[in-house]
């Protein structure tokens, strides 16, 4: 076989579709890597939030794929998106006001701008990182300077932001409502930025159940850290002749053009690639999971999707459509700027992975794991029983049978599921 890291990786994603139920217009997007269902802790606080929530859930869905590493929802989030589209729009007299047309310009040109430099800067990390090492988040911290030129980008836009969401709110629209819901205190809070230690107001978005906590008391019969005796066993395979996940209906062509390996190694931040084509052309991986669960996720009242729809089809200010129309800055449909928006986390607790190539594969992956202390198949990093309780694991080899066992406390957030913010086929859509 090719060693052809796509195909593995839509494969899998494939297999889990087939283990949760996407309603129409849903899709499953890949996380890597797995982050730890962990917010809160075993003693959340009643009422509590923490940045990890809002900076996974806070995203716009644009690709099958997304890496963790590289995607922070402060530059991307869905907040911002939604707040852009308020602000493109053209009811009642803001078609024709021309203070407004010249605040919309400006917020445009800052947007611009600042995800401009953000490119530019994302740039520079992959030239001196090579992707690998340290975050794009953390390497901007250890930038002062780049920090600076982006805080400064994104102080000018927020300002703008609210200059222009402050001349809006003077003028009657029919988006008076969904305006006022939108600037609501009572559905934001505060959050500690890990990179600066400042407290920041965030917009809340919720799971059910709402702590981690909650549901793994619930799989394991309040016995945290045992196994998922109460949990609903789930596993599925994969082989050569697999078939493979679609999501061109879903995403923007070339959504997935960049997939990170779906197995490598990794000690001490140093990353090596694993190519199984030198043991054998065949495979299979097996997957199992103590418990797989579909949590489902939804914005506070600070987001109406009703009222998004009902909107849809503006009018909006010159330069800006519902659907794809030219050279138009486009909000729905595949590729849009609001194209979608998260529906469920997609969790895993405890897995186990049996992969069989040859007899010398599994060896030699037996032995990279014991010298280098992790191994990743695809969103999963299965650390050394030392190595912490959300990604210690176990590792045994039986013939050309590699079996690798999760011994982790916390479930796995390894995928999510997303739906259309506004379904194609509303506001004329195709």
């Amino acid at each position: 076989m090719a060693d052809d890291q796509s195909t593995l990786w839509l494969q899998y994603l494939e297999q889990v579709n087939t283990l949760v139920a996407l309603q129409p217009g849903e899709a499953l997007q890949a996380i890597y890597p797995f982050m730890p269902w962990d917010w809160g802790g075993q003693q959340p606080v009643v009422g509590s939030y923490s940045y990890e929530q809002w900076s996974m859930l806070n995203v716009v869905p644009g690709a099958p794929f997304l890496n963790t590493n590289t995607s922070p929802a402060a530059t991307s989030g869905f907040d911002r998106a939604y707040q852009t589209w308020m602000n493109t729009l053209a009811i009642g007299d803001l078609a024709s006001d021309s203070q407004y047309l010249k605040l919309q310009q400006q917020v445009y040109a800052a947007a611009s701008k600042v995800q401009g430099d953000l490119a530019s800067l994302n740039n520079i990390w992959k030239n001196q990182t090579g992707g690998t090492g340290p975050t794009f988040a953390a390497w901007l911290t250890s930038n002062p300077g780049y920090s600076a030129q982006l805080t400064t980008d994104e102080n000018a836009l927020s300002g703008l932001q609210t200059e222009l969401a402050n001349y809006q709110t003077e003028i009657e629209s029919p988006l008076q409502q969904i305006l006022s819901d939108y600037n609501d205190a009572d559905y934001q809070t505060g959050v500690t930025d890990p990179n600066s230690q400042k407290s920041i107001q965030v917009r809340i978005w919720g799971t059910t159940p709402v702590t981690p906590y909650t549901y793994v008391e619930a799989i394991t019969g309040n016995n945290f850290g045992g196994d998922a005796t109460a949990g609903s066993a789930r596993s599925f395979s994969l082989n050569n002749s697999s078939s493979t996940y679609s999501y061109n209906e879903y995403y923007a062509e070339g959504g997935g053009g960049l997939w990170d390996d779906f197995f490598g190694f990794e000690a001490g931040g140093t990353y090596s690639h694993v190519d199984w084509t030198q043991y054998s052309d065949q495979y299979t991986v097996n997957f199992s999971f103590q418990d797989l669960a579909t949590i489902p996720v939804l914005p506070d009242q600070w987001f109406s999707g009703a009222s998004i729809k009902s909107f849809a089809n503006g009018p909006y200010s010159t330069g800006f459509s519902e659907f794809e129309s030219g050279s138009n800055n486009f909000f729905f449909g595949a590729g849009g700027a609001l194209a979608r928006i998260y529906t469920a986390l997609v969790v895993a607790y405890r897995p186990t992975i049996t992969v069989t190539v040859s007899n010398d594969f599994a060896s030699f992956m037996q032995d990279k794991w014991t010298a280098e202390g992790g191994i990743e198949i695809g969103p999963f990093f299965f650390g050394s029983e030392t190595s912490g309780e959300t990604t210690s694991s176990k590792v045994s080899v039986n013939g050309s049978d590699l079996t690798i066992a999760s011994t982790a406390n916390w479930p796995m957030i390894i995928g999510m599921k997303s739906a259309w913010t506004v379904p194609p086929n509303i506001a004329g859509g195709a």
